[in-house]
């Protein structure tokens, strides 16, 4: 279900954050006609719209938790698929250790990591007994398994601090279109503006 979608919550709160510059300036234009040209006709689409502007205002701010929902289940999902993707690098070097594992002679084992394009043996190593070379072997490659986890895991995946960035975007042009939208809004019967209404609140808290 799209609306359950985390992803599609995310583009359509992004569509609404940047086409909003269009009704509010139309509302501001609404009220310096009607500060300029006081008609009653002016005066009653004042009024409508800043009614609905009510609404608007109200929207955005819902729009906070509302992507924040979204965001925090897409940061979960690619930390999933990083966490499940740790073990791709692994793939080859769990052939070049079956490799190393079952060779019955120096020469086929060499044979296997050339395919595999695994570790050269150095001369040197290919004069020791069979066994002790497959344990040395076997060793550089517990290190080199441990070195790929450990970059894997160090290594933050771009799309995350991408989604970070896109997030703190977002909450700053939804608190700002809030805002912006309040400043016109006035309640039915109320006197003054929702922003100043706010403003109120939080200097009676205060």
């Amino acid at each position: 279900m799209a609306l359950l979608n985390p992803a599609w919550l995310l583009r359509l709160a992004t569509s609404l954050i940047g086409h909003a510059y269009l009704p509010l300036i139309g509302l501001t234009l609404v009220h310096l006609g009607t500060y300029l040209h006081p008609k009653p006709s002016f005066e009653d689409l004042r009024r409508s719209l800043s009614q609905w502007a009510v609404i608007a205002s109200l929207g955005f701010l819902m729009l906070l938790p509302l992507q924040g929902w979204a965001s925090w289940h897409l940061i979960k999902q690619n930390f999933s698929s990083l966490e499940q993707g740790l073990s791709a690098p692994q793939d080859p070097l769990q052939a070049i250790e079956k490799a190393i594992t079952e060779a019955p002679d120096i020469t086929s084992l060499q044979t296997q990591l050339t395919i595999l394009r695994g570790p050269t043996i150095a001369p040197q190593d290919a004069q020791r007994p069979l066994p002790e070379l497959k344990q040395l072997l076997l060793r550089s490659l517990r290190q080199a398994r441990a070195n790929l986890q450990l970059k894997a895991k160090s290594s933050p995946d771009p799309r995350i601090w991408v989604l970070i960035q896109d997030v703190i975007r977002f909450s700053i042009g939804a608190i700002a279109y809030a805002i912006g939208f309040a400043a016109f809004a006035k309640r039915p019967g109320s006197p003054i503006t929702l922003l100043e209404e706010w403003q109120s609140v939080v200097s009676t808290k205060g």
